[in-house]
């Protein structure tokens, strides 16, 4: 899952527990909302389960090579990311173009 950005302040101790219980792999963009989920998990699931990306692109290549065999990306970042993107249909459309490229290069 692509997950993070700045915090809109959300209640996610939750979804925290089902990301550790599910052992959900992350790909963790910059920003508060981050930075708060990273302080609620476990030091042992942050060190397997979470990469950090810095650009849509980025975190494209590193689902592409992450996923195994029958695995699902999923961008959900739960979060707002006008610290990287215009808006939210910017940050679909970023994430559209990089997962696009990667299937051609296959």
């Amino acid at each position: 899952m692509i997950w993070g950005g700045v915090d809109k302040k959300a209640e996610i101790k939750e979804l925290a527990k089902i990301f550790q219980t599910r052992k959900i792999r992350l790909i963790v963009f910059p920003g508060s909302a981050s930075e708060r989920m990273l302080g609620i998990l476990n030091k042992e699931y942050i060190k397997k389960y979470i990469k950090h990306a810095s650009t849509m692109k980025e975190a494209a290549n590193i689902a592409f090579f992450w996923a195994k065999k029958g695995d699902e990306v999923l961008l959900s970042p739960g979060a707002a990311s006008f610290n990287m993107f215009l808006n939210e249909f910017d940050r679909g459309n970023q994430f559209n173009k990089a997962v696009k490229k990667l299937i051609k290069a296959k």
